[in-house]
């Protein structure tokens, strides 16, 4: 008796975990169910790539990079060789995510992806863009001049503020839907990191590794999509040395293999529970 009881706990609990992950979703209704028209308003990125194992040279390196201005927004095309190497991509990555998540939400059964270029010189969006990099700088206070800019983000785009509560976020996205005239607005934060592959004492291979968060806003200030991936990685691999690597054109490559993966995995989930 005693152990028919156990046996059904333990079916009774893995029932609830079950349908625990079955019924939890990103995408949120009937939030989503008025999304026809969206606009991807904001993709950004953390400023200094780390190794998920732990500290390493490439992590101190490109955030000693951010406070000089040589990474980022701040880098510029025909930097010394150096410089470029410190850069980390300039905004390249998140130029890439940006036109791979539109390109991707396109996917989505009955949405309309508007394209950033068509409302990013808009009024309406450079006023949200100030307000949204003011509140940045309030935040960061005197730690701006020593830990140099918060994010890396798309030129002339936005970064939402660390501090913004979740009815303010959906107020102001509320607001900026309404302003260009679309159904919702889409976020995208990135954290670009690097995982070992094979590593001995930290020497070896390492791959991109991008953990996520997308959030998607109604013209009603609904949640519509929420969810987070984790260390999505790269298929493909670079040399590693002492836990740190260089940034290269392989580099690259491989951060935008996973930056890729990352806004399809997103919206294949989406087209699942839609």
């Amino acid at each position: 008796m005693l152990r028919t009881s156990i046996q059904l706990l333990i079916a009774a609990f893995s029932l609830s975990t079950l349908s625990g992950c079955v019924t939890t979703s990103m995408v949120k209704k009937p939030e989503v169910n008025s999304v026809k028209t969206i606009a991807v308003v904001s993709v950004y990125s953390n400023t200094g790539v780390k190794n998920t194992s732990g500290e390493s040279e490439t992590s101190k390196i490109s955030g000693m990079a951010g406070m000089v201005g040589l990474t980022g927004n701040n880098s510029k095309a025909g930097d010394s060789t150096a410089g470029k190497l410190l850069d980390f991509g300039g905004t390249r990555l998140v130029e890439h995510a940006k036109g791979e998540l539109e390109r991707e939400l396109a996917r989505v059964k009955g949405w309309k992806v508007v394209d950033a270029t068509q409302f990013v010189d808009k009024e309406s969006y450079q006023t949200f863009a100030t307000k949204m990099d003011d509140t940045i700088r309030e935040e960061q206070g005197v730690m701006r001049k020593i830990s140099g800019p918060a994010f890396v983000t798309v030129p002339r785009m936005a970064a939402m503020p660390y501090g913004l509560k979740a009815d303010e976020r959906a107020k102001v996205l509320k607001q900026l839907a309404s302003d260009l005239g679309v159904d919702a607005v889409a976020v995208l934060k990135l954290e670009m990191a690097y995982s070992p592959s094979t590593s001995i004492g930290g020497n070896g291979t390492a791959a991109a590794a991008i953990s996520s968060n997308l959030e998607i806003v109604n013209k009603e200030g609904g949640t519509a999509v929420l969810g987070s991936l984790s260390q999505i990685r790269s298929a493909d691999t670079v040399g590693m040395m002492g836990g740190s690597i260089i940034f290269s054109e392989k580099t690259e490559k491989i951060f935008k293999q996973a930056i890729s993966k990352t806004a399809e995995i997103y919206t294949d989930k989406i087209n699942k529970d839609i």
